[in-house]
């Protein structure tokens, strides 16, 4: 890696060295190779150093082995509900061939079962979080009633924060000590949930502003994670992919005489945010004018496809 450091040795232990003088031996147990495989985080259930030298910053693995990001996906719907999700969990559980990709879906979650995970999603190494269902009006999340699957009750954001807190990947500011990197709010109106989940460590927060359709939430999944199947990782440009899609889908839908389905995405993240560049979550009817003129294509002129 960037600083010099090799990773050596033979199950069950490895060695870190710098120079010949200095040596870092660890047990296996202690790495956790993320789904990039060509990094490793470096893990003590007490907290402390393993030995007398911390490594500052990630070090390469010696394996080679690629290892699966796994995502918890939490499908929040109620018996009766007119929303499906589960169709959409099942399309996601389709695209994790287990080599890039994991999915591991809980149905019906009530906030308990979400809380009871994500005590224990750093021993799963969890990499993503995937929430569908409602959003309240109050920008919280709509969670399936404990004894009562027909019912539902919304949780607030600074609730469901804490939850989530300690789970969020240790290596930034205010972050637990955890492997969480990114959530998907596939509900709507998560604004405020998405930038609570900011402020408390949370590396990427993809949310949404006021409606979203479940057509416009299902495409933006599967571009998100189509694009990350191929760039583990890169949750920017994966966000980017699936907003092009979203795009090109609501125009689409205009251009056979249907009204635009809802959805304004947004990303909350270190590296810069991303949010719609206007506020409505409709089109006006000057909208509709301006694209009277042209195909589908780009070109001018030519209101349909040949």
């Amino acid at each position: 890696d960037p600083d010099g450091r090799e990773l050596k040795g033979a199950a069950p232990f490895v060695r870190i060295s710098k120079d010949p003088a200095r040596v870092l031996q660890l047990r296996r147990d202690h790495i956790v190779p993320p789904a990039d495989g060509r990094c490793v985080v470096l893990r003590n259930e007490r907290q402390q150093a393993p030995s007398n030298e911390v490594p500052s910053r990630p070090v390469a693995t010696d394996s080679g082995a690629e290892v699966a990001a796994r995502v918890l996906v939490y499908c929040a719907q109620r018996r009766g509900d007119e929303i499906d999700v589960y169709s959409e969990a099942k399309k996601l559980k389709k695209m994790g061939d287990g080599k890039k990709l994991t999915f591991d879906i809980e149905l019906q979650t009530t906030f308990g079962d979400f809380h009871r995970t994500m005590i224990d999603a750093c021993k799963r190494e969890v990499r993503m979080v995937h929430f569908m269902g409602h959003g309240s009006e109050e920008g919280g999340l709509v969670w399936v009633k404990k004894d009562n699957p027909r019912e539902s009750e919304s949780i607030d954001p600074k609730s469901t924060a804490d939850a989530m807190q300690e789970s969020f990947y240790r290596d930034v500011e205010g972050g637990g000590d955890g492997t969480i990197e990114a959530c998907v709010l596939n509900a709507c109106s998560t604004i405020p949930l998405g930038e609570e989940l900011r402020r408390r460590g949370l590396k990427h927060a993809v949310c949404w502003r006021g409606a979203v359709s479940d057509e416009v939430a299902l495409e933006f999944s599967q571009w998100f994670y189509r694009f990350l199947e191929a760039h583990p990782g890169k949750y920017r440009e994966a966000f980017k992919a699936g907003k092009l899609q979203v795009e090109v889908l609501q125009k689409r839908r205009l251009y056979d005489g249907v009204r635009k389905p809802p959805g304004s995405v947004c990303l909350l993240s270190e590296a810069g945010d991303i949010l719609p560049e206007r506020e409505e979550e409709v089109w006006e009817e000057d909208d509709e004018e301006e694209l009277a003129g042209e195909d589908p294509s780009g070109a001018p002129g030519g209101g349909g496809a040949a």
